[in-house]
């Protein structure tokens, strides 16, 4: 396996329209017969005719001529205008309200040609004289706009409804490709997937319907994986299992044809969202690093090519947007990153669904994350010192929106009655004026939780021990940290005010976690931090598909320098 890590942009769109959706063209017939002109519609390859009424005959014309030359043009719109203003029978009626859909899907506005055809069908509806060949045009004018930009769950139930069923109307080929668009676009990638190489196989000529089904093909299968690729082929038959057996990684048997062999996945590439510039780009070098080594690991253990793709993403929401979107036009099909809620939303509803996006801090919204919330990570520390024989509890917390969160939800999930509450502002470096009162109330019945970054922590930790109430001096509390930041280097370096202290990170080598832990620190040359664990299990967490499970919870006590996992879990 290999893995390829660009510095260069590379820019690519997928195409936006339909590319099997084309616009047919009205045609005149001559006349026949005094005062009526049998019209052919023309819009199913048939050879119907009605009677037009020398009162529209001129609208009538006027209309057939402006969609001939451009379905798009203004001119339909107002000839379609004049028609409809004349009061034309039901008939007419429903044809010119169809060329306004049309109109409208010409020039992008899919909500509202959706809007007109669902008015004249339900207008229609029950009505005698409603001619079923203008019902069919409404209801093909109506799917095509709801898979382009519509509503694609809705138009894969009316691809099944009976007025597109009838002789002509939707042809196998574009009934194909409309169906694999709502399925790519409703989410359902899997059987997107199968829909879209079943279509390519339909397709004879190398044309940009078949490029176009060809690029998503591959897209899906890079960002599916070769698993579902293979699973996916037990449901079609012909070229089309035999490009999916490709995608998925199995060689073509016997002669295959040209475009089946180019089924065959792409690296699957893999954005990251660095912090190159701003508050947080001291930690884009590790992070980088960490992907690099991650990737390795990765592509190894899924027997498939990964390509490793990466963008600043700045200091605001709005540069990880653009960072965001960036990563899609160069072909990233997952991104990891951004940090921050903020920017995690932001570069979310750019990108929209995409592609898969994974951050390497907390969960935000439908944004899966690869660290457990701070709550959790509470609950389990307040847990363990339960565990311990703590029934008390007390609480320093900095006066910010971080110590807020910490208080809440040392008073929500403790499960150690009400906890005292310390606060002090963010910028203190000298500890003893907080910890003085506490002295005479710490003693082994008290869980003394330390909610702060891991800088802070230690300068509470070594006022604690030089008034012996440290971790694990005799008589003194169970004494518990979030430690943010914290990592095995910091730990190792003579911090020995640090031993006993039981912390819950927000990543600890534990698990898979432990062969990455080794792997990075014979590639960077020092212990894994936190923040390179948590970007490895983002990129295990964005190629495995499907909804990403809560991040466990791991318990460490700093023992020998070291962090010793105490437990596991998903509290």
């Amino acid at each position: 396996m290999h893995v390829l890590v660009h510095r260069r942009r590379r820019r690519w769109a997928l195409a936006t329209c339909l590319a099997a959706t084309c616009v047919l063209a009205l045609a005149c017939r001559p006349s026949r017969g005094a005062g009526k002109t049998p019209v052919y519609l023309g819009d199913f390859r048939g050879e119907k005719a009605v009677q037009v009424g020398p009162e529209f005959d001129a609208d009538w014309r006027a209309l057939q001529d402006a969609l001939a030359t451009d379905p798009g043009s203004d001119e339909v719109r107002a000839a379609a205008d004049r028609l409809l203003a004349a009061g034309p029978p039901l008939e007419l009626r429903l044809w010119a309200i169809h060329a306004r859909a049309r109109h409208a899907y010409a020039r992008g506005q899919d909500a509202e040609a959706v809007q007109m055809s669902d008015e004249a069908l339900a207008a229609a509806d029950g009505q005698a004289d409603a001619p079923a060949d203008a019902i069919s045009a409404l209801c093909l004018s109506r799917v095509r706009s709801m898979v382009r930009s519509g509503d694609p769950a809705r138009a894969l139930v009316l691809l099944d409804e009976a007025p597109l069923q009838r002789p002509g109307v939707l042809v196998p080929m574009e009934a194909a490709a409309l169906r694999s668009i709502a399925l790519d676009r409703a989410g359902r990638h899997p059987e997107a997937i199968a829909a879209y190489a079943s279509w390519r196989a339909s397709i004879d000529a190398d044309d940009a319907a078949a490029a176009f089904a060809e690029r998503r093909i591959g897209a899906l299968a890079s960002s599916l994986g070769p698993a579902v690729a293979l699973e996916r082929a037990k449901s079609v038959e012909g070229s089309a299992q035999q490009c999916l057996l490709a995608a998925g990684g199995t060689a073509p048997t016997g002669e295959a044809a040209p475009w089946v062999q180019r089924c065959k996945a792409p690296p699957r590439r893999i954005g990251m969202l660095l912090p190159r510039t701003g508050p947080l780009a001291a930690l884009a070098d590790t992070q980088l690093g960490a992907a690099v080594v991650a990737t390795e690991l990765l592509a190894s253990a899924r027997g498939e090519p990964l390509e490793l793709l990466w963008q600043d993403s700045g200091s605001d929401a709005a540069s990880a947007a653009e960072g965001a979107a960036a990563l899609v036009a160069r072909g990233a099909t997952v991104i990891v990153g951004p940090m921050g809620a903020a920017n995690v939303r932001a570069a979310r509803a750019r990108v929209g669904e995409s592609v898969r996006v994974v951050t390497p801090g907390e969960p935000v919204g439908d944004v899966g994350g690869a660290a457990p919330t701070l709550e959790r990570r509470i609950v389990a520390l307040c847990q363990l010192a339960a565990s311990q024989g703590a029934r008390k509890l007390v609480v320093l917390a900095p006066d910010n929106g971080y110590g807020n969160r910490a208080v809440a939800a040392a008073a929500d999930g403790a499960g150690l009655g009400k906890p005292k509450l310390v606060r002090y502002p963010e910028s203190t470096t000298s500890f003893a004026p907080v910890t003085d009162p506490l002295l005479k109330s710490l003693g082994p019945e008290v869980a003394l939780l330390v909610a702060d970054q891991s800088a802070r922590t230690e300068l509470v930790l070594r006022q604690l021990a030089r008034d012996g109430k440290g971790p694990g001096a005799k008589g003194a509390p169970v004494v518990l940290a979030t430690a943010e930041g914290i990592s095995e280097a910091q730990a190792s370096v003579g911090h020995d005010v640090l031993a006993g202290l039981f912390v819950a990170p927000t990543a600890a080598p534990a698990g898979e976690g432990v062969a990455f832990a080794d792997a990075f620190a014979r590639s960077e040359g020092v212990a894994a931090p936190d923040h390179a664990l948590l970007v490895f299990r983002a990129l295990g967490l964005a190629l495995a598909g499907g909804p990403p499970p809560p991040a466990p919870v791991v318990i460490v006590r700093i023992s020998g320098g070291k962090l010793v996992v105490q437990a596991a879990g998903t509290p």
